[in-house]
């Protein structure tokens, strides 16, 4: 074989590890990188994230996690690192995507402060959509424009809090496919 074909071959196999973002393990992730478009976005530009709704007096607040990625900041658990970055995606639904999928609560964005967090019992979901950027004053802010899936996982916040890393690996898997 040539060189000029080995060197094809391994531009090929390059260019298929680079479509192939996701190898089905959670990677994790210094805090800093926690917000990287690898650890919130699909292949096809889709936020992919696990949606958590925390409901306090009359109203849902939705927070996300990344699917993808933990932060590991040499915490305690995955868990403490779930709650410590849990506001690192504001989500905002002035377009009211999450209303139409959740008629029956009432939505408010997470972007102001004194929110209430979601309780141990608050449900997880499966959640893919596209999102655009708003302007926020203090950190990242995004509106859901269209909801692709929202999906039950069967699981809690409390349950989501103590996974280990392969049972975070299985809860990825269980995403609805188009």
């Amino acid at each position: 074989m040539s060189y000029k074909s080995h060197f094809s071959i391994l531009l090929g196999a390059m260019f298929l590890a680079a479509c192939a973002k996701y190898d089905g393990q959670i990677r994790l992730v210094a805090p800093a990188e926690y917000t990287s478009r690898e650890c919130w976005y699909d292949a096809s530009g889709k936020l992919m994230a696990l949606l958590v709704i925390a409901e306090y007096e009359g109203e849902a607040v939705p927070y996300v996690v990344s699917s993808s990625c933990i932060a590991d900041g040499n915490y305690s658990s995955y868990g403490v690192g779930i709650l410590l970055h849990l506001n690192a995606l504001r989500i905002d639904d002035s377009n009211g995507a999450l209303k139409k999928v959740f008629p029956s609560l009432n939505i408010v964005g997470n972007v102001a402060t004194d929110l209430p967090m979601p309780s141990s019992g608050s449900k997880v979901y499966y959640f893919k959509s596209n999102i655009e950027k708003i302007p926020f004053p203090s950190g990242n802010a995004y509106a859901v424009t269209q909801i692709q899936s929202a999906a039950d996982t069967g699981r809690s916040f409390d349950q989501l809090l103590g996974m280990s890393l392969k049972d975070r690996e299985l809860l990825r898997q269980g995403f609805p496919q188009p």
